[in-house]
């Protein structure tokens, strides 16, 4: 079964790291679609490995939903971003 939520955030809103696993959840993994594109800023990173992705709108990524991604959001600095997450159950 897969569950959605659409974000929003305003220019200096972030989102910690975090993982989207819990203890009673199922969540295997994660995806992230951007359905809007932020000039500047807005990326989401990962703690754990160095990496980011930038929000331009039709991209999409998928990680795992434990510990081992732990994404962060990073506040948009040239507008307002939107994003779509879905979780798939396991």
């Amino acid at each position: 079964m897969i569950h959605e939520l659409v974000n929003k955030y305003e220019r200096d809103q972030s989102f910690e790291p975090h993982t989207d696993y819990f203890a009673a959840s199922d969540r295997v993994v994660s995806a992230v679609d951007y359905l809007n594109t932020v000039a500047v800023g807005g990326d989401t990173t990962f703690i754990h490995n160095d990496n980011s992705v930038s929000p331009v709108e039709g991209r999409v990524f998928l990680c795992p939903s434990n510990y081992l991604s732990r994404p962060a959001g990073i506040p948009p600095a040239s507008g307002t971003k939107y994003s779509a997450a879905f979780w798939a159950r396991g």
